[in-house]
């Protein structure tokens, strides 16, 4: 059976003989490059390469803005914050994170679905001040500093913004904003030009702006992400949004709903296989995977009902005899990270100021797999540590009893780091970029 990807690509060839020609948009750069190695695959002569984008990258080009990188949003955000209505008491970062993050998350909504802002922001403030207008001869300070933070929040999104777009950046639903606005001056230069939208599905209100201004042009087409069956089935939802483009949508008056999968209803063989509690389930994942070919490895995907099994998985699959690429779609809990364990061990090992560490956490932080990668003969010195039984060991001790191997990790991880943050922060790079070598390597 085909990919979707690849059945698209071949009713596009059906239709373009000159495929290089064609400026490819995909919901996602990994979605990009499937569909380059499907074109690599399918193409007998040499060919230039056409033009594959994601529609975030897209977007980027139609504003002529790039998107930030969401820590430096935070930290960018809170500046902005300590500057607007210095009248208001200001949070530090750590309680301004735990709230901003879902208040960005929600400008970045508004902007991408092209929500009036001043209005919008307007009608939220009277919102709050509707909802305590029983207390409106008898408002405590804390309640009226609550109503002030609301009718702020325009003044904060508006400085934002701006100060967002002089550095030429922006979240990315401001990246949508922008680039649905300028689409008309795209279309200008570059609206000659074939476009094809492949996979996409719900969208958001900028990405439907672009997308029918590009295809009134004549020289755009879309090839959505769904199923025959459920698109024709009126009362599934995973047709919901079809329909409401199909019925609404301009283009559609005189153009056909492109989808090209009817996949379904085709015959499926399904094994049900008992196992014992879910650590059982990945392990015989990790058996399966073992029997694959390379070819049938890369037509696989192992879909969890439990996201908490994906570090187990990680660890039960068989290692390869040649090296396999695996794309991982699932969110990864950063606490759940090999490394976040390994500098968690090594923050709290220096937390306390001491000349000498507790001989478990000293072997905690030597037991750990990233020790393996930056220590040489790390056992030989774990099994030495054992023998002398001491209960506290100096960085000194440590040296010493490795001092016929390269002692210099040693006394980076074991060192004084003085109670200074800016040591702190250089001993960790220092590591992470040992760590990466050794994955280079």
């Amino acid at each position: 059976m085909l990919t979707f990807l690849e059945e698209t690509l071949y009713q596009v060839k059906q239709k373009h003989t000159n495929v290089s020609s064609i400026i490819f948009i995909l919901p996602n750069k990994r979605a990009g490059r499937y569909l380059e190695y499907y074109l690599k695959n399918n193409t007998s002569q040499p060919t230039f390469s056409p033009k594959i984008i994601s529609i975030d990258a897209f977007t980027e080009e139609l504003s002529d803005i790039s998107i930030i990188d969401p820590i430096e949003l935070l930290f960018k955000s809170y500046q902005i914050y300590l500057k607007s209505k210095p009248e208001l008491g200001k949070d530090d970062f750590d309680t301004y994170s735990s709230w901003a993050t879902p208040l960005l998350n929600d400008f970045n909504e508004i902007d991408s679905y092209l929500i009036p802002s001043k209005s919008f922001f307007n009608y939220l403030s009277s919102i709050q001040d509707m909802n305590h207008w029983y207390v409106k001869d008898k408002k405590t300070p804390l309640i009226e500093n609550y109503l002030k933070f609301w009718n702020s929040l325009y003044d904060f999104y508006s400085e934002l913004k701006e100060d967002l777009l002089s550095v030429n950046k922006g979240y990315q639903g401001l990246v949508y904003r922008k680039a649905a606005k300028d689409i008309e001056h795209y279309i200008a230069t570059q609206g000659d030009k074939k476009h094809v939208f492949i996979g996409f599905n719900a969208l958001n209100k900028a990405e439907e702006t672009i997308i029918q201004e590009l295809l009134e042009t004549g020289n755009t087409e879309i090839y959505w992400d769904a199923d025959a069956h459920f698109f024709n089935d009126q009362k599934h939802s995973a047709s919901l949004y079809l329909r409401k483009y199909k019925s609404s949508w301009n283009y559609y008056a005189n153009n056909k709903l492109q989808i090209i999968g009817d996949n379904f209803k085709t015959e499926k063989k399904i094994n049900i296989i008992e196992v014992q509690k879910n650590i059982g389930q990945v392990k015989y994942i990790g058996q399966l995977v073992s029997e694959l070919s390379t070819e049938e490895f890369n037509n696989t995907a192992i879909i969890l009902a439990d996201k908490n099994l994906l570090q187990p998985l990680l660890q039960s699959l068989p290692k390869p005899k040649e090296k396999r690429a695996i794309n991982i779609s699932m969110g990864l809990a950063i606490k759940s990270i090999p490394a976040t364990v390994f500098f968690e061990l090594l923050l709290s090992l220096h937390n306390k100021p001491s000349k000498t560490y507790y001989y478990k956490n000293v072997l905690a932080i030597l037991n750990h797999p990233l020790s393996a990668l930056l220590i040489s003969k790390k056992n030989s010195l774990v099994n030495k540590i054992s023998k002398i039984n001491l209960t506290h060991l100096s960085c000194s001790t440590l040296c010493d009893l490795h001092k016929e191997e390269e002692t210099g990790i040693l006394k980076i991880l074991f060192g004084d780091w003085k109670e200074d943050s800016s040591i702190a922060l250089r001993q960790c790079v220092t590591i992470l970029l040992k760590l990466k070598d050794c994955d280079t390597n």
